[in-house]
């Protein structure tokens, strides 16, 4: 989790749910001070808005953001954030529309007023790169059954940045906000995590082992795979490279950074790619499949019916697979 996030590892939290997390910063609010609010989107999924909404009881003036284009757009916080505001929560993606907010400008309004920056990274986190705006980020939430693939659900993680931790009461603290977990079912006394596992809560163990097994997808084909199959190519480029730096022959990296120049349509660089990579696993058909297609984009009949043949005869499924493809070359 903290290598997807860009986050250390210490200041990441184990929560079984967004609303949960929502829940322990509403917790750290007292009775309002005069003039005192919190900006929340007006559709926000209910995990990021219930909670807030408690907070009018305590006389917090709750000011909702239309939706426009799908989700917020910063001028139209702007014009609900001022000295008084102390929380704005909102989603990084939009579940209801894919709208992706500017996490950047909203945090730049918010942090301008002094306010919490509370993140759902529900449809973010997994799915596209966060390292570059976990600076704008209070706290940043994802729970583990959307795209960090956990289909039990059950558990989810809470990035606190450091002045979060150090300002927030870890009001849920239990036996796993101890400093050694295990050590800390009973009292009198109570030794706290100095990290953000202060703040963590009591875990589903049956979603724990199934996060371990989901996560491993992450670590098989890298975040970059993720990344330039969401069309986010500089940052799949570099998790590419930063794979291969320490492991040259890593097949799956040179296969998926052979895709990624293939759709940038730069084929002799795919091509080198995907030699590289046969190189590496030389029983691999899929990898000669893209090559196949890479020889043909470059107007090479003959070797894309070599090295398509070459793949049948490695997995002849894909004969079957790559029809088309296979009647083109007139194989």
């Amino acid at each position: 989790m903290a290598r997807l996030t860009g986050a250390d590892a210490r200041d990441i939290a184990l929560i079984p749910s967004v609303s949960s997390a929502a829940g322990l910063v509403a917790a750290q609010f007292g009775p309002a001070g005069p003039g005192e609010s919190i900006v929340i989107g007006q559709r926000e999924y209910s995990s990021n808005h219930f909670p807030w909404r408690q907070l009018a009881g305590q006389g917090y003036d709750i000011r909702q953001v239309p939706f426009r284009n799908g989700g917020l757009e910063p001028s139209d916080v702007a014009e609900r954030v001022d000295t008084g505001t102390r929380v704005v929560a909102f989603s990084g993606v939009q579940s209801a529309t894919g709208h992706r907010s500017d996490i950047a400008a909203i945090s730049g309004l918010a942090r301008e007023a002094g306010a919490i920056v509370f993140v759902d990274g529900s449809q973010l986190v997994g799915a596209l790169p966060v390292a570059d705006d976990l600076r704008h980020v209070d706290v940043l939430v994802a729970p583990d059954h959307k795209f960090l693939l956990n289909a039990g659900r059950g558990m989810g993680y809470c990035y606190l940045s450091p002045a979060a931790q150090a300002r927030f009461t870890p009001v849920n603290a239990g036996w796993r906000a101890g400093s050694v977990p295990l050590d800390s079912f009973f009292g009198p006394e109570m030794n706290l995590s100095a990290t953000a596992s202060r703040f963590d809560n009591s875990i589903s163990w049956l979603a724990a082992i199934g996060n371990r097994a989901a996560l491993t997808v992450f670590d098989e084909f890298g975040p970059g795979t993720i990344y330039a199959r969401n069309g986010v190519n500089d940052v799949a480029q570099k998790e590419f490279d930063a794979i291969l730096s320490q492991e040259p022959r890593h097949v799956s990296a040179l296969n998926n950074r052979g895709n990624l120049y293939f759709v940038t349509g730069d084929f002799e660089r795919a091509l080198d790619a995907y030699r590289t990579a046969e190189e590496a696993d030389p029983v691999d058909g899929g990898i000669r499949v893209n090559a196949a297609l890479a020889y043909y984009r470059l107007g090479k009949l003959a070797e894309a019916r070599t090295k398509f043949k070459e793949a049948t005869q490695l997995n002849a499924s894909i004969a079957t697979q790559y029809g088309s493809f296979a009647k083109l070359l007139g194989n």
